[in-house]
């Protein structure tokens, strides 16, 4: 190990870093002196606020009269003929999440896919891809060489499908319910790059 070498490069690394945090913080200073930035500190913690949210989990019924949504943790229903909406007995916790159609975390994808026939069930587990009944029983593997070895998965996609294409989706079944299609990705000669996170507040 070259220890004059280190010597040097670690004290230039301490400069570009110190030099990148100052610059960041004079550019913060400026904005402090900015016209407008007063009333700006006053008004942003009710920008959220006043903007009017959209509701979620709208479904249309079958005769295209009415369709239910919610809003604020509360169901209701809006006739379109009569331009009015009434609010329908709360439903439970687990049926709330299941009209949000609640979503994996962020930049994942949902682990499973209920076949259209709703007789199967097609998930993803320790990096390969499995079909069982709806129940859960019987569950047959459909891959076996995905690892963390060979940096092989299926039914799993990059970070970027999620957090960049809005991707949650990494399996399909077929409308017939006879074939399902998923991806498949190996990582292991993709270049890796490690980056420092969090090392000051100011991101």
């Amino acid at each position: 190990m070259n220890t004059k070498r280190m010597q040097k490069t670690i004290p230039l690394f301490l400069m570009s870093f110190l030099f990148l945090a100052a610059g960041t913080l004079i550019a913060q200073d400026k904005l402090k002196k900015m016209p407008g930035y007063v009333q700006y500190k006053k008004m942003a913690p009710q920008l959220y606020s006043s903007i009017k949210q959209m509701p979620s989990a709208v479904k249309w019924a079958a005769n295209e009269k009415s369709f239910t949504y919610i809003e604020n943790e509360k169901t209701y229903t809006y006739d379109v003929n009569k331009k009015k909406a009434t609010q329908i007995t709360p439903a439970p916790k687990q049926e709330l999440d299941k009209k949000r159609g609640k979503r994996p975390a962020r930049g994942r994808q949902y682990a499973s896919a209920i076949s259209p026939d709703k007789k199967f069930n097609a998930f993803t587990k320790d990096r390969n891809m499995y079909i069982s009944n709806a129940d859960g029983t019987d569950p047959v593997a459909i891959t076996t060489k995905g690892n963390m070895t060979n940096q092989l998965k299926y039914g799993i996609a990059t970070w970027v499908y999620g957090e960049e294409l809005d991707q949650n989706t990494a399996m399909w079944w077929s409308p017939d319910s006879k074939k399902v299609a998923f991806y498949r990705f190996e990582e292991k000669n993709a270049k890796k790059y490690y980056v420092l996170y969090e090392q000051i507040n100011i991101q």
